[in-house]
């Protein structure tokens, strides 16, 4: 994975549903995001939020595509 193009995508997927989502990436992905390293990553490591706090994402992405989720 490229964490540049992976992340631009699911920004613009995000915001095509009205949400958004800010996230402390660390690791190879944030290595690679900084410049420092070119090489793909096998995963995307996040601090923040938790993971707990992710949870309730995929319902919010698949509830803002329903015909009756408002804009």
């Amino acid at each position: 994975m490229y964490p540049r193009e992976t992340l631009q995508a699911f920004d613009r997927l995000l915001a095509q549903r009205g949400l958004r989502l800010g996230a402390i990436v660390v690791g190879g992905a944030a290595l690679n995001l900084l410049g420092v390293i070119s090489r793909e990553t096998k995963g995307c490591d996040i601090l923040h939020p938790s993971l707990g706090d992710l949870r309730s994402l995929p319902s919010a992405i698949g509830a803002s595509t329903s015909p009756t989720a408002s804009p």
